[in-house]
């Protein structure tokens, strides 16, 4: 979960914890560049990301990954957590570990015949 950066008359905790947040988020971007890059035959090749804002009443964000099987068929998967750094590394450990689960992407699927 992200912290509280609201440390009350402590200009330096919260300049530490504002640094400690940007160093997380960085490494889960860095991790999930890094999972885009690999191909590896018979898995889906990841294209890319979107997060969605929390809605009203959740503190959950949204990842949306999008990517296409082998045969070049549209799948895309999901992946919430509370905080967006928690979302993008929770969905990039998801495809790393092949715990993901990727569903045709029927949007896409039906965009691409048009």
């Amino acid at each position: 979960m992200a912290k509280d950066l609201g440390v009350p008359g402590n200009s330096m905790a919260e300049s530490a914890a504002f640094a400690e947040l940007q160093a997380n988020y960085g490494m889960g971007l860095t991790r999930f560049e890094h999972i885009c890059s690999r191909h590896w035959r018979g898995e889906v090749e990841v294209l890319g990301f979107s997060v969605r804002p929390p809605k009203e009443n959740s503190a959950e964000r949204l990842v949306i990954v999008r990517g296409v099987e082998g045969q070049g068929t549209p799948v895309v998967a999901f992946h919430s957590a509370i905080g967006l750094g928690e979302a993008v590394a929770g969905a990039s450990g998801r495809i790393a570990n092949g715990h993901i689960e990727w569903k045709l992407d029927s949007y896409r699927a039906g965009n691409a015949r048009s």
